[in-house]
């Protein structure tokens, strides 16, 4: 086994410094112990504990503590942290006097690692720099808030847009509330920040976001923000910025909620257009709302919607009026009405006798369910 392992079939000059440093980071301590035995032929650097700390070998870490006199840099404890491995954090802390720079709370921040953040904030006095606070906002929220809290002063203007941004985008009203509030207003007082982040949450339909940013904006300063239009306008110290076809995107994003409470608000609703845009998206639940709120539906949208959209199972929530003189005209057309035709008269029952008369009428007179 000598002869196999032994100098002459590793040579020393191709391993060197390196050899125990590469057993070390891969965790395998047969091999560092091996390489160990021979005294003189192989050594390390302190990038084998720094090495093995990075990847999670506590046991590696301990046993080169203990056998070796080559110590480690703070780059042990700092990319431990960046990894996640809490546990050699802690070890390294309790044993070696190297320690960690702002580096170790930075890596584990970036990396989402909440846990090794908080021990780290509460263990050590380092901290961190402004790097921490480049992180994913969607995956690491929980980080960026106790960053936030922790260390408030290198939370950036770019940091808390992405942060308003992603907490409006999720509709989460909570997380906006945790944010530094003069910072967020320092945000949402700039016209052009506050028309961004009140689009996102029109447009992904977050009813109450919208009405906690307008009432932040009555807090700011804001002089008017929702006139009764299709388009919100934003006025602040002479700077006007215009939120444009806000009902528009909303019912073809299907946004039921926004487009009711833009209703509600006494926003001025072209409901023969906006029937007509829901119909062509095939948005059925606007569909069904407009429907149910419309004043008054003229003849010309219903048979559009049931004609030009092919939308004929749409005619139930017709009056039956509408359904009637759609009828007649569909029976005046050429034989491709017959399927619509066939359908409505099989599935919708006319309870005014005018209605069956005229219905009645208009077949006899076009003759057209004897063809086949």
């Amino acid at each position: 086994m000598e002869k196999e392992y032994g100098p002459d079939f590793i040579q020393p000059s191709f391993l060197e410094v390196t050899a125990m440093d590469l057993a070390a980071r891969t965790g395998k301590l047969e091999v560092l112990t091996w390489l160990n035995s021979h005294n003189g032929v192989y050594s390390c650097t302190t990038k084998a504990m720094d090495l093995a700390a990075e990847y999670g070998h506590l046991e590696i870490v301990q046993w080169l503590h203990t056998q070796r006199q080559d110590g480690c840099s703070t780059d042990a404890m700092d990319k431990a942290a960046g990894n996640g491995h809490l546990e050699v954090v802690k070890w390294l802390h309790e044993n070696r006097r190297e320690g960690s720079t702002t580096k170790a709370m930075d890596l584990a921040a970036r990396n989402g690692h909440i846990d090794v953040v908080r021990w780290l904030y509460h263990n050590r006095c380092e901290g961190c720099s402004s790097d921490a606070f480049n992180i994913s906002v969607e995956d690491s929220l929980d980080v960026l808030l106790f960053l936030v809290e922790k260390f408030p002063s290198k939370f950036d203007l770019s940091t808390m847009y992405r942060a308003a941004r992603h907490a409006v985008r999720n509709g989460d009203v909570r997380t906006l509330q945790s944010l530094p509030s003069y910072k967020l207003l320092g945000l949402l007082g700039r016209p052009l920040y506050f028309s961004h982040v009140l689009a996102m949450a029109c447009d992904d339909g977050h009813v109450h976001v919208v009405e906690w940013l307008l009432r932040l904006a009555q807090d700011i300063g804001y002089e008017t923000v929702l006139p009764p239009c299709d388009t919100v306008k934003i006025t602040y110290r002479a700077v006007e910025m215009d939120i444009p076809n806000v009902l528009k995107i909303s019912i073809m994003v299907r946004h039921v909620s926004m487009i009711r409470w833009l209703w509600m608000h006494e926003c001025k609703m072209d409901w023969s257009a906006y029937l007509r845009l829901a119909a062509i998206q095939n948005e059925y639940a606007v569909l069904r709302w407009l429907l149910d709120h419309s004043p008054q539906l003229p003849f010309c949208v219903a048979w559009y919607i049931f004609w030009e959209a092919d939308h004929a199972e749409v005619v139930w929530w017709f009056s039956e009026e509408l359904i009637v003189a759609i009828m007649c005209k569909c029976l005046s057309l050429n034989w491709s009405a017959r399927k619509s035709v066939r359908w409505v008269l099989e599935n919708i029952s006319f309870d005014e006798v005018g209605s069956q008369r005229e219905i009645r009428a208009a077949i006899l007179q076009y003759d057209m369910f004897r063809v086949g």
